[in-house]
């Protein structure tokens, strides 16, 4: 490996020392802090400086140490070698903000350089897609360390952006361990209870045995030690090369002899100096109490933190005082920054025209409007406002290109249009700098209402009112009154109105690990205008203006409601102020309707109009957005009477086997398809039918079906009455003479497609054909070989599960291969439909014989067995496991916060689940089920475009994997039919 262990350690002694260490005066070493950082870490070091106020390096009012110095290392290009003589804008950034702070004056000198890392070493991935992904930390040390040998320093601290101090005078004390001791790295190994895994997003309690005890880079080093620069040297170069620098020098020890390792083992030290917590939010007066010497912690979840909730979690947990002192932090240095940012000169705003839209106790409705995008949405919801007789009605331009169609017609508008620079229609993309921007500037505007003492009921362009907040506010009386803010939940439950999401709660809001929070919606709130609510949205604006990279501000807002800060604030009822996932997704039992519906949790313009038509609360019929139906349109729509002929079932399932097929259909007769709400069974009132986007991804839809529509319960888009139409195919489906449709075909029973365009030929000149569900029981491909591959492909492309039940597949299906490897697949649906067409084996009776005839074709025990489909029954589970052996149902591998997901109040057994079971059985080594199901055939073909993907091709095409999928019975489909139903 390039290190020789016995040419590098001089001969061992032993050095006393006697007395208390913390008592005497420690011997001097010159020491280096070095901070690498990149453009991207600008804020983060600008808030942790801040925290650098409240526990300065040196206490006890010492000056300059000659022997400590501090080094910048940017990781671009910086000209020159100190604080005063950079080109970079990163370097001069950095330089002007570091002048602000007192504690510089404790170095004796302040070094600013570049590394003019580029290309391939300059590369962080944390998803590690390539063998390079850390080259970028790695190059850092390499030349901090050179660095420092340069400057004849003989150890070097690294401290990145977010490592923080907890204790005043911690370059003292880490002066002190490095003087003292004859470690080449003394620091800490993870001492949180897990560790996040960036690739899987999971929070993994055990690290690798082999890699448990490393220690972080984040340490102390002896860098004047040649020893040490032979060792640091080698890791460089071999196996070691490509791990990052502080596994790696971990790693090369433990692949030596065991008496080179016995040797090294006092050159690494374990020590509390500093505490690595990994992504966990440190408890921070807990670590005081309990680690008297610890001074330093790193997180990685400081990094997530605004300065405002940063300096609450500081000044929360360690009282605002200096633990170490016990004497309080300076109040003018951690108020420097406010002050400064109060200090500037701010463009006033004409509040005139909030004077005139405001009640007498002054308050109004306000919404934000930014971007030609958002046209529509504004028109609905000013339309919406009318008919609920909104009176006090403000809404805020924060671009010129808003503020002229405002302009156009008559509404009262504020002019906000000079906070920020927004480029034509550059905010109309969800998630673009410009995006953020204009949502940072409406608390800029929120902000000079407040502090004019008004009192706004903000509300987002989503929003859909039907009836009137400022009337339901007076109603509910002192209920709400006590309040000085009250918003809307935007968690998905709507009865606890909690989120459990550690992606959420911990990762994001860097709250306690195993928590729950109340998590508030920043589109829907009622804001009183008090000294507390106007320092809330100062903190969050202050959060917003020092962000380098473009913020959420909604989960800004919630750090700072979870900091506390005395503010009453209470969130709105869920049945009268739905947000979008409970209303569309996962509704809570009502009595009424509510105040509002916001259509948030739905991702784009588009698919917002989709579920608002579908629910009936689209009022912009001039909208030039799909899912518009021009009325010259000739349209096919299924009937919502599912049939139950043939021992049919009407689940999932079953109606996107009829869609499917409608899709097809409506291509050959270049129709528009009328969308429907799933699953299609008007006559069950157990399950409540949703809109095809609480299914299917509505995005990759609507790009491969463009021709398509909704309808919702309002919906005056049909002119005639539709004309109901029964394929008759021969397979005794036919609908009840009272249910009024037209039966055309051949009775007589026949595999093959009927000539559908013969067929609905006499009625083509009906405005819209609406057939029944039977139409699920065969396949409509066009005629031409080309056209068939088209709509294949589309069919693959475009019905692609919902990307929130997509999230829950394939978290279970990660936890079931991580417990158990390769698994397989057993549906265990009981349902008849397609018997007939089917040849050979027996016929299906009951669940203990397919439960039977599933055991021979499975491993016998061998891979997990996951049933799906049933069995609804505690008897029924039993006899399954009886008969399989290793068997378990998905829920088992779903964790608790993501069930509501696809559950309801009632039940975890859902439509939506059985979306989830299809695409975790897609994946596994054998399906074996009911080929009579349309579940299994469901499943069995999206594993088939599953293989056509995974394909590799070769010089003779497209090789297809096989991925099996069987019959429990032994039966199989028709060749023609295979290929119709599940090609």
């Amino acid at each position: 490996r390039g290190f020789d262990v016995r040419r590098a350690l001089p001969p061992l002694s032993v050095r006393r020392c006697g007395g208390d260490m913390a008592a005497a005066a420690c011997p001097t070493t010159r020491l280096l802090v070095g901070v690498p950082f990149t453009s991207a870490d600008i804020g983060a070091l600008d808030r942790a400086w801040r925290i650098w106020d409240v526990f300065p390096p040196v206490r006890d009012g010492a000056g300059a140490a000659s022997t400590v110095g501090l080094l910048f290392l940017f990781n671009g290009r910086c000209t020159g070698s100190n604080v005063n003589s950079t080109s970079s804008d990163a370097c001069q950034l950095v330089a002007r903000r570091l002048e602000r702070h007192g504690w510089a004056a404790h170095f004796a000198h302040v070094h600013l350089r570049g590394a003019r890392l580029e290309g391939r070493s300059d590369e962080y991935d944390k998803r590690r897609s390539r063998a390079t992904w850390t080259a970028g930390p790695n190059s850092m040390f390499n030349l901090l360390r050179v660095h420092a040998r340069r400057l004849s320093y003989h150890h070097l601290l690294q401290l990145e952006p977010d490592v923080l101090p907890i204790r005043s005078g911690w370059l003292q004390r880490v002066g002190c361990i490095a003087a003292t001791s004859d470690a080449w790295v003394i620091g800490s190994s993870l001492v949180a209870n897990c560790s996040h895994d960036s690739r899987t997003g999971r929070c993994e309690q055990d690290l690798p045995e082999r890699f448990a005890g490393h220690i972080n880079g984040n340490a102390i080093y002896a860098v004047g030690d040649d020893a040490f620069a032979k060792y640091a040297k080698a890791i460089r170069h071999g196996a070691t090369r490509h791990l990052p620098f502080d596994l790696a020098l971990h790693v090369l020890r433990e692949g030596l002899r065991q008496p080179e390792r016995r040797q090294l083992m006092h050159r690494f030290q374990h020590s509390s100096f500093v505490l690595n917590m990994g992504t966990e939010l440190p408890d921070v007066r807990g670590l005081q109490r309990s680690h008297k010497s610890t001074y330093l912690v790193h997180s990685s979840a400081f990094g997530r933190l605004s300065a405002g909730a940063l300096r609450a979690l500081f000044a929360a947990r360690a009282g605002g005082a200096d633990p170490a002192s016990g004497n309080a932090s300076s109040p003018h240095r951690t108020t420097t920054h406010s002050q400064e940012k109060r200090g500037r000169r701010e463009v006033a705003l004409d509040l005139a025209p909030l004077r005139r839209a405001s009640s007498p106790g002054r308050s109004t409705v306000v919404a934000f409007v930014a971007g030609g995008g958002y046209a529509d949405l504004c028109r609905n919801f000013v339309q919406h406002a009318e008919v609920a007789g909104i009176q006090y009605l403000l809404l805020v331009a924060l671009d010129r290109t808003s503020l002229r169609a405002l302009d156009r017609e008559g509404r009262e508008i504020l002019d906000a249009t000079h906070l920020v620079a927004l480029p034509e229609g550059a905010s109309d993309t969800f998630g673009s700098a410009a995006f953020f921007a204009a949502n940072g500037a409406r608390y800029r505007v929120l902000l000079e209402m407040l502090r004019a003492g008004y009192h706004p009921f903000v509300l987002d362009l989503d929003v859909v009112l039907l009836s009137d907040p400022l009337r339901w506010l007076a109603e509910q009386g002192s209920a709400v009154q006590r309040h000085e803010l009250l918003v809307q939940s935007d968690a998905r439950d709507g009865i606890s109105q909690r989120e459990s999401d550690p992606g959420l709660v911990t990762q994001r809001l860097g709250l306690q690990q195993g928590s729950s929070w109340t998590y508030a919606n920043g589109g829907v709130f009622y804001c009183r205008s008090t000294p507390r609510t106007i320092a809330l949205f100062e903190r969050v604006w202050e959060a917003l203006s020092n962000a380098e990279r473009p913020p959420n501000e909604q989960d800004m807002l919630n750090r700072e409601l979870a900091a506390g800060q005395g503010l009453s604030w209470a969130l709105l009822p869920t049945q009268s102020f739905p947000n979008g996932f409970v209303y569309f997704r996962r509704p809570v039992p009502t009595s009424g309707k509510p105040v509002l519906v916001h259509a948030n949790w739905i991702d784009g313009v588009r698919e917002k109009v989709h579920n608002l038509r579908e629910a009936g609360l689209w009022r912009s019929q001039m909208s030039p957005l799909p899912p518009r139906r021009p009325l010259q349109d000739r349209l096919l729509s299924l009937s919502t009477d599912c049939d139950l002929t043939g021992g049919g079932r009407c689940d999932l399932h079953s109606s996107f086997q009829s869609l499917r097929n409608a899709l097809a259909l409506a291509h050959v007769l270049n129709r528009t398809l009328v969308v429907p709400r799933f699953p299609l069974q008007r006559r069950s009132p157990r399950v409540l039918a949703r809109t095809s986007s609480h299914f299917l991804d509505y995005s990759s839809f609507a790009s491969h079906f463009p021709s398509h529509t909704a309808r919702g319960p309002n919906d005056e888009s049909a002119v005639e009455t539709p004309l109901r139409v029964h394929l008759d195919v021969g397979l005794n489906d036919s609908p009840p003479p009272e249910a009024g449709f037209v039966s055309v075909g051949t009775p007589a029973a026949t595999s093959a497609p009927p000539p559908l365009e013969e067929l609905l030929a006499p009625f083509s000149a009906r405005q819209e054909i609406q057939l029944s569900t039977a139409l699920r029981r065969f396949a409509t491909p066009p005629r031409s070989p080309n056209a068939r591959r088209e709509v294949a492909r589309r069919l693959a492309r475009g019905l692609k599960l919902a990307p929130r039940l997509m999230t829950v597949a394939h978290e279970a299906q990660a936890t079931i291969e991580r417990l158990h490897g390769e698994y397989d697949c057993f549906d265990a649906s009981l349902s008849t439909e397609y018997a007939t067409v089917l040849r050979g084996g027996a016929g299906l009776s009951n669940i203990s014989q397919l439960a039977g005839a599933a055991s021979q074709r499975l491993s016998g025990g061998k891979h997990l067995a996951l049933v799906v489909g049933g069995p609804h029954s505690q008897s029924d589970w039993e006899l399954v496991l009886r008969s399989i052996g290793r068997a378990a149902p998905i829920g088992a591998f779903v964790n608790h916060w993501l069930v509501t997901n696809y559950d309801t109040h009632d039940s975890n057994k859902t439509e939506a689940l059985a979306g989830v079971e299809t695409e975790v059985c897609t994946h596994a080594r054998l399906v074996v089920g009911n080929f009579a199901a349309a579940s299994t055939q469901e499943i069995c073909r999206r594993r088939r475009w599953a293989a056509q993907r995974k394909g590799k091709r070769t010089r003779r095409g497209l090789r297809t994997l096989v991925l099996p999928c069987v019959d429990a019975l032994g039966r199989e489909l028709p060749h023609e039919l295979d290929e119709l139903l599940l090609g």
